[in-house]
């Protein structure tokens, strides 16, 4: 017996030296792997796992057959353009709005630009299978999604654009007679949503990445000018990332019917900025259009392609001064400020740049201040 239990402890010591053994022999293998190979195998292992935890697979009903449609970026150096992204909305409704004081907000003209012909051949003329799939995803997809895409649907659905060229385009969209093109059909979706919510509910919408420093209510059926024209002084270019309107105003109407006339997926700003300047610069002066474009100074006090300024502090003495002068140049004449947040979302706030003034000064969810900002 006692025979038995020494040769099982030797056993046992000689499977535990054997798996010693093993582990020196892997630990070698390891440490004579190159770090960069090592590295490479740790982080494929890592995505094959992310994908394997994260994937989802949604099936999709068979396509229905379609039926045919039925209807017929700079500032000045003081003053002064492709999924973002992300909107908001404000619709509050008004019975006696107040009175904008148009005498300190001047009517900026631009009588030079032309009007853009109707595109039929993208509206008449779509690939029906890659419209109806892009509808499908963006309306039945993610779970993070549903809520979202419910609303749109039964905002459209319910009469939200009765009588307009909205409902009719996006019966049009879901049946696979609108081609939504390569740019992100949440996008568009977002530039015709803005439009027909304050078309039939009135009030303000602005996209996300802006940031309100005053109150808005002096302000009445107003657009922001994006860009000025450095010899006529005239607008160059609108924007439509913060709107004021009031409810069923005309101009709203028009905005929306150029949507679904000219739809084209496959150009960036064509259906949201380029819109909006294409629609002002011909009703500009008709009497029954009552709105005011505000200066770039209202809105986008920077162009997208300066933002990253607005994020730098000082540098030297020159720049220092430079700053002050811009911050108190918004102080006296910006509404809000739009940071360009494709641009600008990956910038650090450094410490004395206009940003991080602004974030200090600035109470962002009770649109208040704690100083004379």
């Amino acid at each position: 017996m006692h025979h038995h239990i020494t040769k099982l402890k030797q056993n046992c010591l000689v499977y535990m030296q054997h798996l010693q053994n093993i582990k020196r022999s892997i630990f070698a293998f390891l440490l004579c792997i190159p770090t960069s190979l090592l590295a490479l195998i740790l982080f494929l292992l890592l995505f094959y796992n992310g994908f394997t935890v994260f994937y989802l697979h949604i099936p999709f009903p068979s396509n229905p057959q379609p039926e045919p449609a039925n209807f017929s970026q700079e500032n000045l150096a003081k003053n002064s353009f492709k999924k973002l992204p992300a909107s908001v909305m404000y619709a509050v409704k008004e019975d006696t709005p107040p009175v904008i004081l148009k005498t300190l907000l001047p009517l900026l003209q631009n009588p030079a630009i032309t009007m853009i012909p109707i595109n039929h051949s993208v509206v008449f003329k779509p690939n029906k299978t890659q419209g109806y799939e892009a509808v499908k995803r963006m309306l039945r997809s993610a779970d993070n999604l549903k809520r979202f895409s419910t609303r749109v649907r039964e905002f459209f659905g319910n009469h939200g654009c009765k009588d307009t060229h909205a409902e009719k385009w996006f019966k049009g969209l879901k049946k696979g007679n609108v081609s939504p093109g390569e740019v992100s059909l949440g996008q568009n979706m977002s530039n015709l949503l803005r439009l027909a919510l304050l078309y039939k509910f009135g009030g303000i919408y602005m996209d996300t990445d802006v940031i309100v420093l005053k109150r808005f209510t002096k302000l009445r059926n107003v657009i922001g000018a994006q860009t000025l024209d450095l010899e006529t002084r005239n607008w160059s270019r609108l924007n439509n990332a913060v709107l004021i309107f009031d409810k069923k105003h005309p101009l709203l109407f028009k905005f929306i019917e150029e949507f679904a006339l000219t739809f084209d997926g496959n150009k960036w700003g064509h259906n949201g900025p380029y819109l909006v300047s294409r629609v002002v610069s011909r009703v500009n002066g008709r009497p029954e259009f009552n709105f005011t474009v505000l200066p770039p100074s209202a809105f986008y006090p920077v162009n997208w392609s300066r933002i990253r300024n607005f994020f730098r502090g000082p540098r030297d003495k020159v720049h220092s001064s430079w700053l002050h002068k811009k911050l108190e140049q918004i102080k006296s004449e910006s509404f809000a400020v739009h940071l360009w947040n494709k641009q600008s979302r990956e910038i650090k706030v450094e410490s004395g740049s206009i940003i991080n003034y602004i974030m200090l000064d600035c109470c962002v969810f009770c649109n208040s201040s704690s100083s004379s900002l």
